[in-house]
């Protein structure tokens, strides 16, 4: 289960991509960014009702702002 790294790399093996091909995108900072780093991938996390203010990573409202995001 998610934070264990272990379900990220299987997908990651499943993909043939490597962590640092990789974003990952989740709604919930325990599960997908901690999980996601765990794993050596680059979290990104969607928070449109800001339920995780601290989050030390990209935080995201809406996917078009993960689109400006992903070009800048």
């Amino acid at each position: 289960w998610k934070p264990d790294p272990h379900i990220f790399l299987h997908t990651l093996e499943k993909m043939g991509l490597s962590p640092e091909q990789v974003v990952y995108v989740g709604d919930n900072y325990f599960a997908d960014v901690i999980g996601a780093r765990r794993a050596g991938i680059e979290p990104v996390l969607l928070d449109p009702e800001g339920v995780f203010p601290e989050a030390d990573c990209p935080v995201l409202c809406s996917f078009p702002d993960l689109i400006d995001w992903l070009l800048a």
